[in-house]
């Protein structure tokens, strides 16, 4: 790509508001010179609602682009197909979540290709384009009258996104780029105190992006903004290419002095020159004594040659042209078909979902979903019989292959269940139980730990805990009963010191903090680890089975025990911190809060079953996490991070990974900010690796021994 930016720069502030409801993309701080999207939402619909609807509108696009990349520039029918899959995600939300019933967002969309870049847009957000050389300046235009209350009514077409039932109109036009050249995008907040007059002033100086923000920002405070207010400006580096001083023609309208809309001409609609038809010579009449030309026969053998190059090349064309997406989608999926595994089947179900997004075509519609369907019967005959998963598990621990023996334990009950058969009184829950104690004591033996393994041996611990509590197994296994009780109460009260340690750290902050004071509150929230409530019904606090014998005591017993156990950690964080003890979700729990308690459990879960199993879980997971909103706390955060950086439960996308781990990040999380450096190096970018850099330092601060290893294996 020759389209090349300086450093872009960007606001996000709250104005006079206790919300944020903009949203912006990349996160505030993770732009650099790389970066080729940038959007600005604003939500309307009031608290909690407004911000929900900015960042499902950010999140969509992002992951439409991300999943389906343009085989070259954008055009209309993409993006249009990008706002279908966003207004889907939006009413899905609505339908499960009906207090966000009427909310929406904005759309200011850029996208920078080789010398141009396309503009999207819905709504009041404006886009504005600078042209250096010139000095002419464009913006896009919105269309609006004025209510007797003053308010903003939008014409026939909704000017905000709300769903699919009330389908929006996207605007879309292509801009040329030349050297100097600024793209600002911005919310109406930001023209609350500064006017186009004042933009035009500032990007004539010509001054990088870094200095002008501050500028705009200092206009914004003096003016005590009413509402949020966010932005994005960024600046076109092509010293190396020829300023082209054609002028543009966009179809925006210009801001400042000449106002007149410029509309894009219509592409030419005249035909291209087909080429000269050749006609044929016609054979020379017969004669006493043929004579065949010499050039004749040239001129036949010639054509003849050319005709079969030509069928040649369209062979040769035909056989290597490229395919669509959903095509792509659905012969991965076939080959994956002859498999006798299941994990092939079930990423064979997904290929198909993919392709069956990536297709308007009705008939491919329905070839994919009777392959689907056929795929979903075929996988269904793969699984094994629930006793026969026993026997494999039992196998397994005999032969000491704990991990295996409890894949297929797991798997057993899962088949139960699924299966609606009773779990048999002779179930092996005792082996079941000692399968988790034998984990997770590999794991404890380890010289170093990582907090991702301390945490996977509580989980391990607390899930034997759950079993042996039961009165027909402690009485044999009372040993290992109190050594996993022990010890996951070790690694709580680890945990809860590792919060106190974390606390007084500073937050990662990519801007001065002049230029971007710290008023958001996700960087105020303590990234604590939430109590489990007795009372909450989450799938880590289930039973391993819905159908234990009479005389297993329900799973709320051991749970409302460590609840009890845990009161004292929360007095250690009171104590040190001067803050109240977490309340339970029990006591006092938003939707979103349990949302995000949900999302932990599913998580928890996840991780104790087998392979097969756990796609549901980590895809539930995912999904509460996905939804807790402002609730989502630092641990929340890194796991819906990690889940996009490995690939559990959604498709791997490293954007949406850095996404979530500079949010993480954000709130003082050490794993968080080691996440989000890993997220950079893959990038690879200088600006990535020193801002990587930075995020390591902050965690190996925090004693995070990875962060530690890694700025070693990096020479810092």
């Amino acid at each position: 790509m020759s389209s090349y930016i300086k450093p872009p720069a960007a606001l996000h502030e709250f104005g006079s508001r206790d919300t944020n409801e903009d949203y912006i993309y990349p996160p505030l701080g993770s732009a650099d010179q790389s970066s080729r999207l940038f959007i600005v939402c604003d939500g309307m619909g009031g608290p909690k609602k407004g911000d929900v609807a900015a960042r499902l509108v950010v999140e969509n696009f992002v992951k439409y682009i991300e999943s389906f990349p343009p085989a070259g520039d954008m055009y209309k029918g993409y993006l249009e197909q990008a706002l279908i899959s966003t207004e889907d995600a939006m009413s899905e939300y609505v339908k499960n979540y009906h207090e966000s019933i009427g909310m929406g967002s904005t759309l200011a969309l850029v996208h920078l290709n080789d010398r141009t870049a396309v503009f999207a847009w819905v709504g009041n957000s404006r886009i504005f384009h600078y042209q250096y050389a010139t000095g002419e300046m464009y913006v896009t235009e919105v269309t609006k009258i004025e209510s007797s209350q003053d308010s903003l009514m939008w014409k026939s077409t909704p000017q905000v996104i709300h769903g699919s039932e009330t389908p929006t109109q996207l605007q879309v036009r292509t801009v040329e780029l030349n050297h100097g050249d600024y793209i600002f995008i911005c919310t109406d907040g930001i023209l609350e105190h500064v006017d186009e007059q004042t933009l035009r002033t500032l990007f004539g100086t010509g001054a990088p992006p870094e200095e002008l923000i501050k500028e705009i920002s200092a206009l914004a405070e003096k003016g005590n903004t009413q509402d949020n207010y966010s932005c994005y400006l960024i600046q076109m580096d092509l010293e190396d290419e020829p300023i082209s001083m054609t002028p543009l023609k966009t179809g925006l309208g210009t801001a400042g002095a000449d106002t007149r809309s410029r509309a894009v001409p219509p592409a030419s609609e005249t035909p291209a020159p087909e080429p000269e038809k050749v006609a044929e010579a016609a054979p020379e009449s017969v004669t006493a004594e043929p004579h065949v030309s010499k050039r004749f026969v040239d001129v036949g053998f010639v054509a003849v040659a050319v005709i079969a190059l030509l069928a040649l090349g369209f062979i040769a064309w035909y056989s290597t042209r490229p395919k669509s997406k959903a095509d792509e989608y659905f012969a991965q999926a076939q080959r994956l078909e002859g498999s006798d595994k299941l994990e092939d089947y079930e990423r064979a179900i997904q290929l198909y979902d993919s392709a069956f997004i990536s297709t308007t075509d009705q008939q491919k519609r329905t070839s994919i979903q009777k392959a689907k369907q056929r795929a979903l019967e075929a996988m269904q005959q793969l699984k094994p019989a629930p006793a026969e998963l026993v026997n494999l598990g039992l196998k397994a621990f005999g032969e000491g292959d704990y991990p295996k023996a409890n894949q297929h334990l797991e798997a057993s009950l899962q088949a139960y269940r699924e299966q609606g058969q009773d779990v048999p009184q002779d179930f092996p829950y005792s082996t079941l139980a000692e399968s988790y104690v034998r984990i997770a004591d590999g794991l404890y033996a380890k010289a170093e730990r990582t907090p991702e393994e301390e945490e996977e041996i509580l989980r391990l611990y607390e899930k034997a805990t759950d079993l042996y509590e039961d009165p027909n197994l402690n009485i044999a296994n009372e040993e290992l009963l109190t050594k996993a009780k022990s010890r996951a109460e070790e690694l709580d009260k680890k945990q809860a010191e590792g919060l106190v340690a974390s606390r007084g750290l500073e937050a990662l902050d990519r801007n001065p903090p002049a230029t971007r004071p710290n008023t958001s509150p996700e960087e105020k929230k303590p990234a604590s680890r939430p109590t489990t409530s007795p009372e909450k019904k989450s799938p880590a606090s289930k039973p391993a089975a819905t159908n234990r014998p009479a005389s297993r005591p329900p799973a709320a017993s051991s749970s409302t025990a460590r609840t009890q156990s845990r009161s004292s950690l929360n007095e250690l964080v009171r104590t040190n911190t001067g803050n109240p003890a977490p309340i339970t979700p029990s006591t006092a729990a938003s939707p979103q809060r349990r949302y995000l308690e949900d999302g932990k459990a599913w998580y928890r879960k996840a991780k104790q079953e087998s392979a097969e199993n756990a796609a549901y879980s980590y895809r539930m997971a995912a999904e509460y996490l996905r939804q807790a909103g402002d609730s989502l706390d630092a641990d929340g955060a890194y796991l819906l991070g990690y889940m996009y950086h490995m690939g559990l439960g959604v498709e791997k996308d490293p954007e949406m990974a850095r996404v979530y781990a500079a949010k993480s990040a954000n709130m003082g999380s050490a794993s968080g900010h080691y996440l989000y450096a890993v997220c950079l190096l893959k990038r690879g970018g200088r600006v990535d690796r020193e801002n990587a850099i930075k995020s390591l330092r902050i965690a190996a601060k925090k004693k995070y021994k990875p962060a530690v290893d890694l700025l070693a294996k990096l020479g810092y």
